[in-house]
């Protein structure tokens, strides 16, 4: 299945029902829009990270949901808590 078809099938690009027109929902631009279209469909669309160990860290990020999961992931939360496993 092509890029495409993973997206009708989620959902996220329906068809309008009056025009006929596809265009992606709100969650398929903050899931998989760039940084630009996110800022323009959504401006203020933020994550803001605080993090408060021995100094005060902040993180704003203003990229698409799977971006920042990575991006908390790696430089925060990897070096934050203890290993588990």
């Amino acid at each position: 299945m092509d890029r495409y078809g993973t997206f009708k099938n989620l959902r996220i690009i329906p068809k309008e029902p009056m025009t006929g027109e596809e265009s992606f929902t709100l969650a398929g631009i903050l899931l998989f829009g760039k940084d630009e279209i996110i800022a323009a469909a959504v401006p203020a669309f933020r994550i803001d990270l605080i993090k408060r160990v021995d100094n005060y860290d902040r993180l704003d990020l203003r990229t698409n949901l799977i971006d920042a999961y990575e991006i908390v992931n790696k430089e925060y939360l990897g070096n934050s808590l203890p290993d588990l496993l």
